[in-house]
């Protein structure tokens, strides 16, 4: 790959989404390490904001979800900004709806493929002839978690976000001979607004995030993911395996085997949970996108140390149901368990 740190002094970027969310936090610390900013967005008052709490800010009126205003954000932008090195395609929204024989209004299933999905791809082909023309450039592209795990509560934003990376993908491939760097951030549930005020309060703190992804992409890393967004990440990569961890931990425990597995197969069939591939024993809680073992789980099956058939769950029906009201009444204690060593 040719290129230069994406972090050197006196860059340009423009943030889409950038008034808000983490799109506004990645524009804070960007401004802190002395690069120019530019951000856009639909909402005329929050880019009042941020302007006014950050004078520096260059910001833009632009609706994403229109192609019109793609190509005039374009325009503005590179008359504006000359020396613009580096698009962060971070705009998106979440609608949480379910499939399930209802008419909901397509032009809202359809804004959000156009914002999450449309809206990237095009933006990367407006700007790049400029970006190719520079001496170094970097495309950064914001997915998700829900790239990896797909997650019933937000289907198509899951699928958007899942082509999103199979682009950044292909197009780090397609410009890896030139001087244009293909960056992928992948974000975990993050205490923003995004799908709602208050849906993902329990999420990690925004600042916490942001924190983290910088001295990662200042060392050139070109896949930046957190928390369980990294484990789903990572998921495809080589393991040693081992195991099959509910077998080790049941036998550490003096657990019958079969309950444990049968409940694990029917909480996925259910899609309580959803394993991660090559990693046995760990899976993803559909309910809010974070990572859990099999150690986990099993501890939550037990009652001060009882075995599972004490809490009269043979049946595997009652099983599922016991294990998600559980669940939800204990999800904060679930994730905080420690991991356990499963594999003697």
């Amino acid at each position: 790959m040719l290129g230069v740190s994406p972090l050197m002094p006196n860059h340009t970027l423009l943030i889409t989404g950038g008034a808000t969310g983490i799109g506004f936090a990645l524009a804070e610390r960007f401004l802190a390490a002395g690069h120019a900013v530019a951000i856009c967005g639909r909402r005329e008052d929050k880019l009042a904001a941020a302007k006014a709490k950050h004078p520096s800010l260059v910001t833009f009126r632009c609706d994403v979800a229109s192609p019109e205003d793609r190509v005039r954000l374009r325009d503005e932008a590179l008359a504006a900004l000359p020396g613009l090195d580096l698009l962060v395609n971070n705009a998106g929204i979440q609608r949480r709806d379910r499939f399930r024989g209802e008419t909901p209004s397509w032009e809202d299933r359809r804004s959000e493929i156009a914002i999450n999905f449309d809206a990237p791809v095009h933006l990367t082909d407006l700007f790049l002839p400029h970006l190719l023309a520079r001496p170094s450039a970097t495309i950064v592209n914001v997915t998700s978690g829900l790239a990896f795990v797909p997650a019933p509560f937000a289907a198509v934003y899951g699928a958007t976000k899942a082509a999103l990376h199979s682009f950044t993908m292909a197009l780090r491939h397609h410009l890896s001979a030139t001087a244009v760097r293909v960056v992928e951030i992948v974000p975990p549930a993050v205490n923003t607004d995004l799908g709602g005020a208050g849906l993902h309060g329990a999420g990690v703190p925004l600042g916490e995030f942001a924190d983290a992804v910088m001295p990662r992409f200042e060392a050139g890393e070109l896949e930046i993911g957190s928390r369980c967004a990294e484990t789903a990440r990572r998921a495809r990569e080589p393991t040693d395996g081992g195991p099959f961890a509910a077998e080790a931990f049941a036998k550490q425990r003096g657990i019958p085997h079969r309950f444990v597995k049968e409940i694990l197969d029917d909480l996925v069939r259910n899609q309580v949970l959803a394993e991660v591939a090559d990693r046995p024993g760990e899976y993803l809680l559909f309910r809010c996108g974070e990572s859990i073992t099999v150690a986990d789980i099993t501890k939550l099956l037990l009652d001060d140390g009882e075995p599972i058939e004490a809490l009269g769950l043979n049946n595997l029906n009652a099983s599922v149901l016991a294990f998600s009201q559980k669940l939800d009444a204990n999800i904060d204690a679930a994730l905080a368990i420690p991991v356990a060593q499963v594999c003697p």
